[in-house]
């Protein structure tokens, strides 16, 4: 794990670093810097608050924190989502957490508004006494419930393509759209704690689960590919 943000860190240096030599050079440029707000609308979804503040740099350089806040809807159940023959939890609708990136642009092409950029995170969420119902509709036996914990914990990196498109200007208000499809690669721990079981079903009555003492602990650390694409909602300033 230590090897893994130390070799973040390196790759985030190392994508930084040019944009020091070419600040030195442009002084002129970077007079002018800009601000850009950002939220992205697909994490809002997952119900998810993740902001972003971009600092421009230079023409072509720009930095960028990105913070967010996973908050839980009311619900105390956990059901899975059927995609084909998998079965996904749908952890969102009970998890809290937060969210910490740090990434940088660069232009590719100006008139296009084209950019790429790298960013490294930090991601934690989890999960306290909540019925994880898991439906099979294929065979009963393969269906339970539970009660259960859960924390996971995700560090990575991602590497992403992009393209902003103006949607107002004027004097005192602008507004724009951030469109970007990532890929990446990250560090997940996961720790499941689970308290009370049914099986072979997943409809239940809470006085039907069965107590398992002590709880049963699940365990996994590994590396996962990351992919997906999304929406954000710029308001640049001066």
């Amino acid at each position: 794990m230590k090897k893994f943000l130390l070799i973040l860190i390196v790759t985030f240096v190392i994508h930084v670093l040019p944009i020091q030599l070419y600040s030195q050079e442009q002084n002129q440029v970077i007079q002018t810097k800009n601000n850009i707000l950002t939220i992205n609308v697909t994490r809002l979804f997952l119900n998810e608050a993740r902001f972003g503040y971009e600092r421009q740099l230079s023409e072509r350089h720009s930095i960028r924190p990105v913070f967010g806040i996973q908050f839980a809807t009311s619900s105390d159940e956990i059901k899975s989502i059927s995609l084909g023959l998998a079965s996904i939890p749908f952890y969102y609708s009970v998890s809290k957490g937060y969210y910490l990136g740090l990434g940088y642009n660069y232009i590719v092409g100006k008139h296009l508004r084209l950019y790429i950029s790298t960013e490294i995170y930090y991601n934690y969420s989890y999960y306290n006494n909540k019925y994880y119902r898991h439906c099979d509709k294929l065979m009963d036996i393969d269906s339970y419930v539970s009660l259960q914990s859960m924390d996971i914990k995700k560090t990575g990196i991602k590497f992403i393509f992009g393209k902003k498109v103006r949607l107002l200007k004027g004097e005192k208000v602008n507004l724009e759209l951030d469109i970007f499809a990532r890929i990446g690669i990250q560090y997940r721990i996961k720790n499941l704690s689970i308290y009370e079981k049914l099986s072979s079903s997943c409809s239940y009555g809470i006085s039907e689960l069965n107590e398992i003492n002590p709880p049963e602990i699940k365990s996994s650390k590994k590396w996962d590919p990351t992919i997906n694409t999304g929406l954000l909602i710029c308001v640049p300033f001066n």
